[in-house]
């Protein structure tokens, strides 16, 4: 049955069809209900959505195949002939017999037979997001202009749908990304084990900015531009790290390090800036890793920069706002945990230092004890003789005695005397008087 033979139940479609956008919206959803009723207002045999994106292609749906017969096609549709003819042209394209049109190809051996056709771009505004697309077995009467209004009325609320759904999947993306944030933030401030928070941190950035690869360097020395080797590195599985090319300097990343703002490229074998000869690293090792798109954004605490985070996909890829915005965010919580491991290193090397200050007072001390004890021990000995055997001793030994008496008395407020020179100079209380002399 057509629509035009039964106003009442077109408008119960659109109805219901509106009533469903109200709710949390779902892309395959709201495609599903477009096409069923679509092809069930229109008499349509086969009927088919798709969404487009700056790929060509996101999502197609189909119905009126069935399994086995879906089986038999080589692949579904990609947007060629005249599906892409509805996409490129954006407006309606109603066909009594697809093969009459110039830019038909024709179907595959096992394609079920189709004669009549009804495309109908979804646009929102002067957005294009998709197609639908209606049709009909060979001897079925063709699309009417009442089905064609119809079908164009459905596409407006798909792109509705459409939009809705998409405007829901950034929402509820933005909401996971600001929990990850959280999350890391956390990480960072409560560990001190900086190699298991960005390893970590790697992983999670990877998956969710949707990339195929993450990695961090750092600088090669404080203060200045050159990036390090990577460090930790994080890929999807199928794609190859870079751990054995640790040391390439990619275009991308040494442009983020030297201008210390985020950088990126959506298409890099069509970025004329990573073929200027002027770039110190060559955009034949991007290619050479597998790399279609880049994103790379600085590490920085208090305007020094501290190295940078890198973002790989296989395929070329549209870097948006919110990903950027996302990961920035979580390159100043990278930065946070690199600084935090730089003043625990420092920390532990202080403690290191004062260890072996201590070590050496405490030698210091036991030497000067020792030192100290020697003529204190012969002062106390001929102290001892000469008050309990003065009336025994010769007046030779007695004279002797006091002659190592005075002798070890001035030892003693010698080595005082340097001691406490040295605590003067080590407080700085002691200036040297410089002079020329005669070493002669």
């Amino acid at each position: 049955m057509q629509a035009g033979s039964d106003p009442g139940r077109a408008l119960d479609a659109l109805t219901s069809i509106g009533l469903h956008l109200t709710k949390d919206p779902d892309i395959f959803e709201v495609l599903t209900m477009i096409v069923e009723r679509s092809m069930d207002l229109t008499g349509a045999d086969y009927g088919a959505a798709a969404t487009v994106g700056a790929g060509g292609i996101q999502h197609f749906l189909h119905r009126g195949l069935s399994d086995a017969e879906v089986a038999r096609l080589p692949h579904l549709p990609r947007g060629e002939g005249l599906l892409g003819t509805v996409i490129e042209e954006r407006r309606p394209l109603r066909l009594d017999a697809m093969s009459d049109h110039s830019r038909s190809v024709g179907f595959p051996n096992e394609h079920v037979p189709m004669e009549a056709l009804l495309g109908v771009p979804i646009q929102q505004r002067d957005e294009l997001v998709g197609a639908l697309y209606l049709t009909k077995r060979p001897g079925k009467p063709p699309f009417s202009e009442s089905d064609q209004a119809l079908v164009e009325v459905m596409s407006a609320l798909a792109a509705v749908g459409i939009r809705n759904a998409r405007l829901l999947e950034v929402e509820t993306h933005l909401l996971a990304n600001a929990d990850l944030l959280r999350e890391i933030a956390w990480s960072v401030r409560h560990s001190l084990d900086i190699e298991e928070v960005l390893t970590t941190t790697v992983e999670q950035l990877g998956i969710a900015a949707d990339v195929d690869r993450c990695f961090i360097r750092s600088v090669e020395s404080p203060g200045g531009d050159l990036l390090g080797p990577i460090e930790y590195e994080w890929a999807a599985e199928g794609v190859n790290r870079l751990a054995g090319r640790a040391r390439v300097q990619y275009p991308v990343s040494s442009l983020a390090a030297r201008t210390f703002r985020t950088q990126w490229s959506e298409e890099i074998s069509k970025d004329a800036r990573l073929r200027d000869p002027a770039m110190p690293d060559t955009l034949d090792d991007l290619l050479e890793a597998g790399t279609g798109a880049v994103l790379s954004t600085p590490l920085d605490w208090g305007g020094e920069l501290l190295g940078v985070v890198t973002f790989h996909t296989v395929l070329a890829r549209s870097w948006t706002e919110s990903d950027i915005a996302f990961i920035e965010g979580a390159a100043r919580e990278v930065s946070v945990a690199i600084h935090h491991a730089r003043l625990y290193g420092e920390a532990l090397d202080t403690a290191d230092k004062l260890q072996e200050l201590n070590d050496l007072r405490s030698d210091f001390l036991s030497m000067v004890s020792h030192e100290l004890r020697s003529p204190m021990t012969v002062v106390a000995g001929i102290a001892h003789l000469l008050q309990w055997r003065k009336d025994r001793l010769a007046d030779s030994d007695r004279d002797q005695l006091l002659d190592t008496l005075e002798r070890e008395s001035r030892r003693l407020t010698r080595m005082v005397s340097e001691f406490l020179d040295l605590e003067a100079i080590d407080r700085g209380r002691i200036q040297l008087q410089v002079e020329v002399v005669d070493l002669v």
